[in-house]
């Protein structure tokens, strides 16, 4: 026993002889001051230290042997160093923490328009930095906001997002300001934010910042919950280029996949001068954003109404020029088996059938609309060499069967000629009428009557929504592919044994062109976005900076609105923007424009407008906003007292032509800014004496018109003006 003890004591000695220690001090590599607090450890062990008063520290009983030691402190970069520690020595080990890099990225501008360190700002702001929007791979900009506090993120589509903050959540929120680099990103006429044509790509973004609460006082009325600003790099920076490259595919059959293609370069040049004189420091960026995929396929209950036949009737029927069962009207000549070969798209079931020859042939007292021309003598002639007698007029309405027969008879010329809101009434009547287009040869409702009374027009469609068997058909929905069941005996079983069935006939349940204009208004979901950006920045000096920007962005997506689902097929979005720092004062002007995409119907096929998907209803928009704003910062008592002014000026020119905006309600009943009701003519020209008025002033001149003064027809002018007709119904 007494060796053992003698073994003991005899290595004791020896256990400490195999051990050192460790110490210095940790400071900023900037500025050299001590960091207070600051962590060392031994890598993979429990020994550690933290940093006294003077920024010092020490670890006892160090192993012999290689270690790795790791500095921490917050704000600063985590430090890893080898080191190697002998027996009985105490090794000195100074460290110097480097400022993180993206300390430098908690600077802020949005909650006072000042350059300012989070901390310090007097709001609650959070900040999306470069450094998480890198992290991440996200198909939009609204994704990166869905972990932020108090911001809701609402998607409806792979392209299609909005941003509400404090509890007002919907797809159509416009309570929550979107700036760019300080420009107000919102659409003219809409007045709310549309994401997806803000010609912004996440390779150009510096950070986001996200102020919750109301900002009236710096940004006025439009941020009463919140701001959110969207800071993009400067190409002042310094070189770079950055491409990427997304791809994804949705579970969905037949859908192609999604592809989006990103890329910035920005150059700067430094030391310019001219003659001598420096110029400072330039730069220019542009950054582009390519993408395409398909959306989810869905259909609103709406928008299968407004296109399903069982409530639109057969549009196929109508427009044709033949009776296809119409009202009684006049009494026309008949279809013939020789006329198959020459009148274009004609089918052999219209043999016999009456067609619109375009000539009011009710009676020879001229019943026809007010103010229509008659046959001349000279027409029959010239009319004589046809073998069908046609005549066609300069634009290019054919008149069919134009015989002596028919002198003095008033024919259509395609004018409103007595100004009540209908063009050539009373001529052809009976033909291509509303109540036509229910007579599709179908017994839809299986009470072996075809197309009689009650499957004709709202005597049809009244009868449906009705939860009384003995009354309706029932309630009713609608299937995948447009089909409508009832539930008529209201056992809560759709198309059950006791349910209205609807005979479809074979015939198409859905009709892509709900209004009948030439346009397919079916729900398309392929989805296209291409934007670019363009910056060009110009440092005189450190006190003063110049900025130019250009965006441009062209959609197209379905979009969800207040009332309805619309394509935003070709809408275009551009904005131009300016800014100058000097010191402390800041001027920025921009203006922003929107562009719904061309309709020309006699080319529907070469020009897409923004439309209603519900009702086939297309958007007019052109309208414009324009921002002056000019602000100085002022600083006393050491910084801690600020005082700011500024001026703001803003200006929407809104052009939509009743299509979104309506101000028909004004005291002279005028369409004073280009935005009323589409279709209304605004004013007139009296040919007697030579003179124009508006509606207001002379109101029983108005069917004087003829042609402007410049001599244009009448009929190629547009007009804005209450005259007492539903003119866009």
């Amino acid at each position: 026993m007494k060796n053992y003890i003698l073994l003991f004591l005899l290595s004791f000695p020896m256990l400490f002889a195999q051990k050192g220690s460790i110490k210095g001090t940790v400071s900023d590599l900037d500025n050299k001051d001590p960091l207070i607090g600051a962590n060392i450890v031994i890598d993979g062990t429990t020994m550690g230290a933290a940093t006294d008063v003077n920024g010092s520290y020490l670890i006892l009983n160090v192993p012999a042997g290689e270690h790795i030691l790791k500095a921490t402190y917050i704000g600063y970069e985590v430090k890893e160093q080898s080191v190697t520690v002998n027996a009985n020595e105490e090794l000195i080990v100074d460290i110097t923490l480097a400022s993180e890099t993206i300390q430098m990225q908690t600077y802020v501008v949005t909650a006072s328009r000042k350059r300012e360190r989070v901390e310090d700002a007097p709001a609650a702001i959070s900040v999306i930095t470069e450094r998480e929007i890198r992290r991440e791979s996200n198909t939009n900009l609204g994704a990166y906001m869905k972990a932020v506090k108090g911001v809701e993120f609402t998607q409806s589509g792979i392209d299609s997002y909005n941003l509400s903050a404090r509890g007002f959540n919907t797809s159509f929120s416009s309570r929550l300001l979107t700036l760019t680099d300080g420009r107000m990103a919102n659409v003219p006429s809409l007045r709310l934010i549309a994401f997806n044509v803000i010609p912004v790509s996440f390779e150009d973004v510096k950070q986001i910042e996200v102020v919750l609460g109301p900002s009236s006082a710096l940004y006025g009325p439009n941020a009463y919950t919140g701001v959110l600003n969207i800071i993009t790099s400067s190409p002042l920076d310094g070189d770079a280029t950055s491409i990427n490259i997304q791809g994804g595919k949705i579970s969905q059959s037949n859908s192609d996949p999604m592809q989006k293609f990103t890329m910035r370069h920005s150059s700067s040049f430094e030391n310019l001068s001219i003659g001598g004189r420096k110029l400072g420091k330039f730069g220019f960026k542009i950054s582009t954003v390519l993408f395409r995929g398909e959306d989810w396929h869905h259909y609103n209950p709406d928008e299968f109404e407004g296109h399903d036949p069982a409530f639109i009737g057969r549009p196929r029927l109508t427009n044709n020029g033949i009776d296809d069962g119409g009202t009684s009207g006049e009494a026309g000549p008949e279809f013939t088996e020789e006329m198959l070969g020459v009148w274009e798209g004609s089918e052999a079931y219209w043999v016999g059938r009456r067609f619109a020859d375009n000539i009011d042939n009710s009676n020879f007292i001229r019943d026809g609309e007010s103010g229509s021309p008659e046959i001349t003598q000279e027409m029959i002639d010239m009319a004589a060499s046809d073998p069908f007698h046609r005549y066609t007029l300069e634009n290019g309405m054919i008149l069919w069967f134009v015989t002596q027969d028919k002198f003095g008879k008033k024919y259509a010329d395609g004018i409103d000629n007595n100004n009540d809101g209908l063009i050539d009434e009373k001529i052809d009547s009976g033909i291509d009428d509303d109540p036509e287009r229910w007579y599709d040869g179908v017994d839809n409702d299986g009470d072996g009557e075809v197309d009689e009374l009650d499957e004709i027009g709202t005597s049809w469609t009244d009868r449906i929504g009705s939860t009384l068997p003995d009354i309706g058909l029932g309630e009713f929905k609608y299937t995948k592919d447009g089909k409508l069941i009832f539930d008529t005996d209201g056992d809560g079983v759709f198309n059950g044994n006791g349910d209205f069935k609807i005979n479809y006939g074979g015939l198409s349940t859905v009709i892509k062109d709900a209004n009948e204009d030439g346009l397919d208004d079916y729900p398309d979901f392929n989805v296209e976005n291409y934007r670019y950006d363009i910056r060009a920045d110009w440092e005189v000096n450190p006190d003063l900076t110049f900025s130019l920007s250009h965006g441009y962005a062209k959609a197209r997506n379905i979009n969800i609105t207040g009332i309805a689902r619309y394509l935003a097929d070709g809408w275009v979005y551009k904005y131009v923007h300016g800014r100058m720092v000097y010191k402390n004062w800041f001027f920025q002007s921009y203006l922003n424009t929107s562009y719904s995409g061309d309709y020309d119907p006699r080319y529907p096929l070469a020009f897409s407008p923004t439309r209603n998907l519900a009702t086939g209803g297309t958007i007019y928009d052109r309208s414009k906003k324009f921002s002056a704003q000019l602000q100085q910062v002022n600083e006393f008592l050491n910084g801690r007292m600020r005082f700011v002014w500024g001026i703001d000026y803003f200006m929407t020119m809104p052009d939509t032509r009743g299509t979104i905006l309506r101000d028909n309600n004004l005291h002279d009943k005028r369409d004073n800014n280009g935005n009323g009701e589409a279709g209304s003519p605004d004013s007139f020209y009296d040919q007697n004496d030579n003179t124009w008025y508006d509606i207001g002033e002379k109101y029983n001149t108005w069917a004087s018109i003829d042609t402007t003064p410049d001599g244009t027809p009448i009929d190629n002018v547009l007009y804005a003006i209450k005259d007492g007709i539903d003119n866009d119904g």
